[in-house]
Parts: C-alpha cells; sequence; structure tokens
C-alpha cells in the first residue's frame, strides 16, 4: 500500500503510536517482515536487528564513535586522503573520470585505518572488494523491487542468486579476513582498552578503534557471529556511503563553477598554507562548505529510502496498519517537497541552510543520516571524513563536467546511484 500524506505533525521520536505519527512524510508502505527480512539482510546487523538487539549493541557500540575519538582520527583522514591525490596526479589533466572509484578506494582504506587499525593494502584484491561490495547493494535492491525473488524456491533458481551468491562468497571471505587479523591480535592482547600516557597525543586519547571496542567491550560479549555481520555492516556502510556523498557534491560544484569558487575560497582562508594542517577547531570554521555539502546531500541523499519498523498497531490517514509492518520512507522525496523547502525545491541553493533560513525548521526534514534514536551511527564520522576529502581535492583540483542536472538518471539501490558514473574532469589549480 502506498499512501500520499500532507500535513505537519511535530515529532522527534521514530512512528511507534498514532499520536506520534509522522504524516507529514511524503509516502509511506507496508510490507511484511517476511518480505525483506531475508538472511542476507540480517549481515547488516546494526541497520535490521530488531530493537531488542539492537539497543545492546548500540549502547555497547556507541563509545567508539564519539566525538573526541571521531577528531582523534584526523591525521589518519588526511593521510589516506593524500594518498589519494597521488592516484588523481597521475591522471592527464581534462580526462574524463568517474571520480566514484578513486573516492570509494580512499574512504575504503579510512575504514580499514581507522575501525580496523591495519591498512588495506595489506589484502589482495581491493578493487575486487569494492566491485562486489557495489554488486551486493544491486542485488540487494532488486531482490526488494521483484516479488517473486522474496520467495526463496523461485529465487534460488534464478540467475541473479548465483552471481549475488558469488558476490557473498567474495565478501564474506575478505570479511573473515578483516576478523581473523583482528582475532589473531586480541588472543596475543594486543588490543587493550586501558590508557596510559602513551595513549594521549594533542590532548585527545589514542583512537579507540571498533575493533577494540567490539572485541573488549565490557557492556556486551560479542559472539564470533556478531563480530562477523558487524564488520561486514562497518566495510558497507563506511565505504560506499561517504564516497557516494563526497562524488555528488563535487559533481554539483563541477555544474556550478561560482558555488565551486566560494567554496575555494573559503578553504583557502582557513587553510592558506600549501599543506593544510587540519584540526577539529579548523573544520568548524568551514561554515559556507558545510552548507553546501548539506546542500547536495539533501537534493541527493546517499540512502534515498529508509526503513523503519511499527513496534504496535497504529492508524495512519484512515489506514489500519497492524504492529511489526514495515514502513519505506523515501527520503529522496521529503527532501524536495514544495511545501518545507520552497517553491524552488528542486534547485540547488546551499544558502537554504543558513542559520536564518534553517531556524524553525522540522528537525525531521533533513534526513541525510537518518533521525530518531536509531539514526546513523558513523554520521559524524562521515561529515568529518567528507570535509577532509573537499578541503585537500578544492585546494588542489578545479572540476569541471559535461553532465547537466536535467539529465541525470537513478537506479533504485540502497545507495542512491547514479547512471553512467559521476563523471568529471579536473586540472590543477595554479
Amino acid at each position: 500500500m502506498m499512501q500520499q500524506t500532507d500535513s505537519h505533525e511535530q515529532t522527534r521520536n521514530p512512528i511507534t503510536s498514532e499520536k506520534r505519527c509522522a504524516s507529514w512524510l511524503t509516502w509511506i508502505f507496508v510490507a511484511d517482515r517476511r518480505s525483506l527480512d531475508r538472511k542476507r539482510m540480517n549481515e547488516w546487523r546494526m541497520v535490521t536487528n530488531a530493537v531488542p538487539l539492537w539497543k545492546g549493541q548500540r549502547k555497547a557500540l556507541n563509545p567508539a564513535f564519539n566525538m573526541k575519538i571521531l577528531e582523534s582520527f584526523v591525521p589518519t583522514f588526511c593521510a589516506v586522503t593524500k594518498n589519494m591525490l597521488q592516484r588523481l596526479d597521475a591522471i592527464p589533466a581534462e580526462e574524463t573520470i568517474n571520480i566514484m572509484e578513486y573516492l570509494s578506494r580512499c574512504t575504503l582504506e579510512m575504514v580499514c585505518a581507522t575501525t580496523f587499525e591495519f591498512d588495506v593494502n595489506d589484502f589482495s584484491k581491493v578493487d575486487e572488494m569494492l566491485n562486489n561490495m557495489e554488486w551486493f547493494f544491486y542485488y540487494a535492491a532488486k531482490r526488494m523491487l521483484k516479488f517473486q525473488y522474496h520467495l526463496d524456491f523461485i529465487y534460488r533458481w534464478t540467475k541473479d542468486y548465483r552471481e549475488q551468491k558469488s558476490v557473498l562468497e567474495f565478501v564474506d571471505t575478505y570479511g573473515m579476513q578483516v576478523y581473523n587479523k583482528a582475532n589473531e591480535k586480541y588472543a596475543k592482547g594486543l588490543l587493550t582498552k586501558d590508557q596510559n600516557e602513551d595513549d594521549i597525543k594533542e590532548g585527545f586519547r589514542k583512537p579507540q578503534l571498533f575493533v577494540n571496542q567490539i572485541f573488549t567491550n565490557t557492556l556486551r560479549k560479542f559472539d564470533r557471529e556478531e563480530i562477523i555481520h558487524n564488520i561486514f555492516t562497518i566495510l558497507g556502510a563506511g565505504t560506499d556511503t561517504s564516497a557516494t556523498g563526497v562524488s555528488y557534491i563535487l559533481l554539483q560544484l563541477a555544474m556550478y563553477p561560482s558555488y565551486q569558487q566560494k567554496v575555494y575560497e573559503e578553504i583557502m582562508k582557513v587553510f592558506p598554507e600549501a599543506e593544510p594542517h587540519i584540526t577539529p577547531e579548523s573544520l568548524k570554521r568551514l561554515h559556507y562548505t558545510e552548507m553546501v555539502m548539506n546542500e547536495c546531500l539533501r537534493l541527493y541523499p546517499i540512502a534515498p529510502n529508509l526503513l523503519r519498523e511499527s513496534t504496535e498497531d497504529i492508524t495512519l490517514c484512515g489506514a489500519r496498519i497492524p504492529k511489526g509492518s514495515i514502513f519505506g520512507i523515501g527520503i529522496y522525496a521529503i527532501h524536495r517537497r514544495k511545501d518545507i523547502w520552497g517553491p524552488d525545491a528542486d534547485r540547488f541553493d546551499p544558502e537554504r541552510f543558513s542559520p536564518e533560513r534553517s531556524a524553525g525548521r522540522h528537525p525531521f526534514a533533513f534526513l541525510v543520516f537518518s533521525g530518531g534514536s536509531r539514526n546513523c551511527l558513523g554520521g559524524r564520522y562521515a561529515m568529518i571524513s567528507m570535509k577532509i576529502m573537499l578541503v585537500y581535492l578544492m585546494k588542489k583540483y578545479h572540476f569541471k563536467t559535461k553532465i547537466r542536472e536535467e539529465d541525470m538518471r537513478f537506479h533504485f539501490e540502497i545507495i542512491l546511484r547514479l547512471e553512467g558514473g559521476h563523471l568529471v574532469q579536473f586540472e590543477k589549480r595554479q
């Protein structure tokens, strides 16, 4: 069932009752959990877990993503981004490239270095890993769209099933490599939560990596299966999402040179030196850059749809919704609603996120990292890493593109996938 809704009912919580029903959301469909809750969706434990299990895991893992720990990742983000610039420097000027390919490798390196404490180059077949992660998102979305694919006894006879199985076997092997390396360190006593003087660097505690938290957590004992599932979630959610976000931001800046120039000027004002000294405090001074990022992510949200489950029977717009129903919320549509964002909601305008125009806006009008208690655990991680990538890219290159906004088309996937790729040309700044 699909239901159009119009009004704005003020709410700060997920949909749990009729009284708190967020009826202003653009569209909602209702599905039986059995049509979505397949074994492979359970790999995304922190995303798809039932509430009781999710609460325990979320509480245990929250410390791995607190602000001081995230800020301590800044030097690593900078080092990994500079590695990406070296790869871009090898490309001839004005050559058309899909910038997403370079950003995906960069974000995978960031995830591996900051959450698992090892270099991605320790593993072979990195490009194959990225390719298989992309296919995973594709098959997950395709199975959701095709009703007959919800039935295991039909799906197992299809070519898609065989291809998906091959993809998942590769991804599982990669995730197992991550687990084995971390488990080896844990067995040798190299993973610890204890802090000493050597752990303090520039006023911040030494990064408390995700792998440390999950192996040594005192709030909850994770079993082997849970560890592997959460590794899979971090690899998938941390790699493709940030890369997708920066790809759309660069594409928009390439389409609108005047906005690109403003971002460049602000970055140069905050980081005038050739080799930028990036700190958490200096990143907070990039006010206009953050407005541009938010506007790009409004128009092109990384995850265009969001799933939630009703925890009790509710009535929505006259329709009875039983407990356990799955709600699909169209973030892409919400972000373009004219009654929220104005008559020009489809137009790129970073000033929408100025303090003056943001005042009084509904807190759930902008859902790039979801909303409520089950929002994205890595949202702040993503924003810090994306800002750092933009600082280095804008300082060094000027971007152009032949893509026009009106020609952009998308695939239905978990990630907002652009047909044809994020094709840009760039040249070094003088």
